[in-house]
C-alpha cells in the first residue's frame, strides 16, 4: 500500500509536515516493495489551492493514505471522495524516518 507523509523537506530526518497542503515534499513509502521516495509538492507555496493540488497529485500517483499533522475541512473531504485514508498525526518532533519505521510494525 502506498502511503504518502506530508514532509518539511526531501531527507529521511525531515521533519514531519505539520500542515498537509503547505508542506515542501511528500514522502512516497510503498510498504508492498519496501521502497520510498520524495516528491515535491508543487502547490506549498501558491496563494490559493494548494490542498487541492495535493490531493490531486495523491490520487493521480494510486495513493491510499495519507498522514500530516492537520487537514483542512475541505481537503479532508476531498481526500475522503478520492479514497484516501486521513492519518492525523499529533504534533511531535518525529521525522520521516521515525514514521515509515512505525508503517513498517
Amino acid at each position: 500500500m502506498k502511503t504518502a507523509i506530508a514532509s518539511n523537506g526531501d531527507k529521511l530526518q525531515a521533519e514531519l509536515g505539520m500542515k498537509f497542503g503547505r508542506c515542501s515534499h511528500f514522502c512516497i513509502f510503498d510498504s508492498e516493495s519496501d521502497q520510498f521516495y520524495f516528491a515535491s509538492n508543487l502547490g506549498h507555496n501558491i496563494n490559493g489551492g494548494a490542498g487541492r493540488l495535493a490531493v490531486t497529485f495523491l490520487a493521480d500517483n494510486n495513493i491510499k493514505q495519507v498522514i500530516a499533522g492537520e487537514f483542512g475541512g475541505q481537503v479532508k473531504q476531498m481526500l475522503s471522495n478520492s479514497g484516501i485514508r486521513i492519518i492525523i498525526y499529533p504534533p511531535t518532533s518525529k521525522c520521516i524516518d521515525d514514521i515509515i519505521k512505525l508503517l513498517k510494525q
